[in-house]
């Protein structure tokens, strides 16, 4: 019974630790997304823009996910010199986010964000699009070689035993103390030179 009050304290304030972090962000989409729109009974909920507790989407890795999550095959991938789109492979980790920063996927029923919707949230750069070439790239392998190092900081995510690059390896969508959700400080190319040995 102790064992299962402490963990249940745990939890608590770890959900509240996480609240407080969305609360003041971006990412607290509550007073955005009309109560009409938000799924069940949680209108005004700061969670359930994104996750909720019961009925959630069924996919693996998807964390009690609220959100249609777009298919891997809407988007344009990275390629370049060293490295073409067939190398990568898009997972639910990075779907999960480009579910509302792709300017495609309905969010709820309200639509997709524009360009203006993030500025009006105060990400000015919200939207990445499908058209992923721009962007670093993501469902790449990292491999440790002369150039790539295992992180100390940032987050690899393991898929069929190798680890790869996500969204989630430079951002966490519940933390925006460093600014742009990073994981970690950039200052100095830090969170880079994480990875990229330079």
């Amino acid at each position: 019974m102790k064992k299962i009050l402490i963990l249940t304290t745990i939890f608590v304030a770890l959900a509240i630790v996480s609240f407080g972090q969305v609360s003041g962000t971006p990412h607290n989409l509550s007073t955005v997304i009309s109560d009409a729109n938000m799924p069940g009974s949680f209108t005004g909920e700061i969670c359930a823009a994104c996750h909720i507790p019961h009925n959630g989407v069924n996919a693996a890795g998807t964390v009690l996910w609220s959100q249609t999550i777009p298919a891997a095959g809407g988007f344009t991938m990275y390629s370049s010199g060293t490295m073409t789109a067939g190398d990568l492979s898009i997972t639910s980790e990075s779907l999960k986010c480009l579910g509302c920063h792709d300017d495609a996927t309905t969010i709820h029923a309200t639509g997709t964000i524009s360009g203006a919707g993030f500025a009006a949230l105060g990400t000015l750069n919200g939207v990445v699009g499908t058209g992923l070439t721009n962007d670093h790239p993501v469902g790449v392998q990292l491999v440790v070689s002369a150039d790539m190092q295992a992180p100390t900081n940032a987050k690899t995510f393991t898929n069929g035993g190798n680890e790869y690059v996500e969204c989630g390896s430079c951002h966490n969508a519940h933390d925006n103390t460093l600014g742009a959700f990073l994981i970690t400080t950039n200052d100095v190319s830090a969170l880079c030179l994480d990875c990229h040995i330079k």
